[in-house]
């Protein structure tokens, strides 16, 4: 089945728009930050081989840089939770996951795709999303990634319920910032936001090759100003999300 370029929320024309993950029958993803390159099959068809037994692995490794850039995923994106967590299953299955999402990020589809400085506490990141998109201009919103820190990642239990899965194993060092609109947009009178990330595993392969896979959540209010609702875009976006993410291909 083909993947959709876009998903963008349901508005009506006073009620603000409640986005979240897509339902569990939706086969595509929640959005794409590019033009899908091949049509998505059956999850199964496209998971890699297992690595070999050499390989090592570890968790929430204490040397990690939150620097470059990072492909999200939708965690209720059916095609993908199913392998992260098999039905009938207790224990998920990181790796698999993993390899899974690099082959549709060799297609470069993603939800979203967000790019962090070198120097987290001096610049701003990058944050772009199809599900967040301009209804005027049809395409995401330019937003940018504010008070950047290095911290310990914790979720409340009302982000948790966007997971599939809660790592209680996972420690260590995390990184979160806020969420803003990167240039004034007279269509809207208010945005705000925040995004949080750790890492959930991590393995070196046989080759000496480091593969990493990361679990956070982000969220982003969006009120329209009266010149937007006067064209029938509602009052506003509301997103929610709980993700997986891997680091950008080079």
């Amino acid at each position: 089945m083909d993947v959709p370029e876009t998903q963008t929320p349901s508005r009506g024309p006073n009620k603000r728009a409640k986005t979240s993950s897509p339902k569990e029958n939706s086969d595509a993803l929640e959005a794409t930050t590019d033009k899908p390159s091949d049509s998505v099959n059956e999850v199964t068809s496209v998971v890699s081989k297992p690595l070999a037994s050499s390989a090592v692995d570890k968790t929430a490794d204490p040397e990690i840089k939150f620097t470059g850039k990072f492909d999200l995923y939708g965690m209720k994106l059916p095609f993908l939770h199913k392998v992260y967590l098999p039905p009938g299953s207790k224990t998920p299955n990181p790796e698999e996951l993993y390899k899974t999402i690099l082959t549709y990020q060799a297609k470069k589809d993603n939800t979203a795709q967000i790019t962090l400085p070198d120097e987290l506490t001096r610049a701003s990141g990058t944050f772009k999303s199809f599900v967040l998109c301009d209804p005027m201009e049809e395409m995401p919103f330019p937003i940018k990634i504010t008070d950047i820190n290095e911290t310990v990642v914790k979720f409340t239990s009302n982000q948790l319920k966007e997971f599939v899965h809660i790592s209680e194993t996972v420690k260590g060092l995390g990184v979160s910032g806020d969420l803003e609109l990167d240039e004034d947009n007279c269509g809207v009178s208010s945005a705000s936001g925040d995004i949080k990330m750790r890492q959930l595993w991590s393995k070196v392969d046989a080759k000496g090759k480091n593969m990493e896979l990361f679990e956070g959540f982000f969220s982003f209010d969006v009120s329209y100003s009266g010149m937007y609702r006067r064209k029938g875009h509602g009052s506003g976006q509301n997103v929610e999300m709980g993700f997986w993410a891997v680091r950008g291909a080079a």
